[in-house]
């Protein structure tokens, strides 16, 4: 397999360090549901996943959840709930959301504050080493200065580079682009000792919980980091900092960044009011048709979520939807035999393809000359059962990492069609408060309900 790698800039072979190919990807702050940008990161990193194990690598796959931060506690001061009530909240929608979207729960999903200890190691380390200054009354600063290939990753020049996001302004840095580490504990935040003190109490910053969790978990060095592109700078270029410093050892050998996520042409922000979250999306979409929209350009190349492209989407799904149906509805069998080679000839290309830097684009393009040349055979009938056999046991094949077809209908159970039957009532009476309540409580168990002029129906999603 063939990656780029954003830190050298160009593809390269993928050599994994050992027999098991380990993977760290940033997960999500949990402060919020989870939007289309947290999920395509998600997705785009399960993908890769899937595509090494598919290809015959044995992998482990770590991603976190981010549960204390400035993000956290505001929000959750603003709701009046304590910071670990607003993590076992957000991150269950979270899990939820990403479940819908068939995004694969990693091998370990840790939360940061699980791994306190592990960061008062590393931080004792840094302040052995020199890295590390105290601002009185404030907290501990990184100094990046002494790490002479601070921007590396993000190939920015140290003398032109801006103060970042959540790289805060403080006139008692060293350095204005110095980062913190650790944070004084503050009245009404959440805080931690070292039991020793040589840390003072307070919380950790932003980067260092992820150098910890991957040293925890992982190790010193991984095969590959991943994230958003957003995370090159400032967060991947400190995290390389503070870890790399620590251990004198390279943090990751392959840094993977997926691209951003626009809404009509327009970046997603808090301003424009135009932030999607899956939830929502899931309440008007076919997770599958989103799942598919993830995948349709290259996970490198920004996308665009319109009126346009998810319709393109949901078409594209359905044709290999529908030849799967077909399949599995076939019964005129006869004796006409699809040559073994063109089986063969589309798995080829659609490995080469994924190999490729993940090129699904490509793929999917190979998998369309398939579907064209299987619904000829059985425009044409009477084809063996061999063939329809071969053809179905190909395409669950690509299942493995494409995650796109309903193979079989799934039965409510009796809790979630008594909850649909009574949201059917709520909707007749125009009691349309209950109705939503309803909805999204059968959301919650992995169940979407689709209205429509001749009445409603239902989808289970998980």
């Amino acid at each position: 397999m063939r990656l780029f790698n954003s830190l050298t800039g160009k593809k390269e072979e993928f050599e994994p360090i050992g027999d098991v190919v380990t993977i760290y990807a940033c997960g999500p702050t949990v402060y919020g549901a989870p939007h289309i940008g947290n999920a395509r990161a998600s997705f785009v990193a399960d993908l890769l996943r899937r595509s090494l194990v598919f290809l015959g690598y044995d992998v482990k796959f770590v991603s976190n959840f981010t549960d204390i931060d400035d993000k956290m506690i505001n929000a959750a001061g603003e709701r009046g709930i304590t910071v670990q009530e607003l993590a076992d909240e957000m991150s269950d929608i979270a899990k939820r959301s990403f479940a819908a979207l068939r995004i694969n729960e990693p091998d370990v999903r840790p939360y940061a504050t699980e791994y306190i200890d592990e960061m008062f190691v590393m931080l004792k380390e840094l302040l052995d080493k020199g890295f590390l200054y105290e601002i009185e009354g404030d907290g501990l600063y990184f100094r990046i200065d002494m790490f002479e290939e601070y921007g590396k990753l993000s190939k920015q020049n140290l003398d032109e580079l801006n103060v970042g996001e959540r790289i805060e302004e403080n006139s008692g840095k060293e350095n204005p682009r110095d980062f913190v580490v650790w944070k004084y504990k503050k009245e009404g935040e959440p805080a931690w000792t070292d039991g020793e003190g040589v840390i003072k109490e307070g919380r950790p910053g932003w980067h260092i919980e992820c150098s910890a969790m991957i040293k925890g978990i992982l190790g010193d060095t991984i095969d590959i980091h991943m994230g958003g592109m957003d995370l090159k700078f400032p967060h991947h270029e400190c995290e390389i900092a503070q870890s790399e410093c620590a251990h004198g050892k390279p943090l990751a050998n392959f840094w993977v960044h997926n691209g951003f996520i626009n809404m009509s042409g327009e970046k997603m922000s808090k301003s424009l009011g135009n932030i999607k979250s899956v939830i929502d999306l899931i309440k008007v979409y076919d997770p599958l048709d989103i799942r598919y929209f993830l995948m349709s350009v290259h996970y490198r190349s920004p996308l665009d979520f319109n009126d346009q492209n998810i319709k393109q989407a949901i078409q594209s799904r359905a044709r290999i939807q529908n030849l799967w149906d077909r399949l599995c509805e076939f019964e005129d069998f006869g004796e006409i035999q699809i040559e073994e080679s063109i089986f063969e000839n589309f798995e080829t290309k659609f490995e080469l393809s994924l190999s490729d830097d993940l090129n699904l684009s490509e793929a999917l393009g190979e998998y369309f000359e398939f579907l064209k040349i299987v619904n000829k055979f059985l425009d044409d009938g009477s084809l063996s059962k061999e063939s329809v056999d071969s053809a179905k046991e190909v395409i669950l094949g690509l299942e493995d990492v494409l995650g796109i077809l309903r193979t079989e209908k799934i039965e409510l159970s009796i809790e979630q069609k008594d909850l649909f039957d009574k949201r059917v009532i709520a909707r007749e009476n125009k009691d349309y408060e209950e109705s939503d309540r309803l909805r999204d409580e059968l959301l919650a168990l992995g169940v979407q309900v689709l209205d429509s002029a001749e009445g409603s129906t239902y989808r289970v999603i998980v």
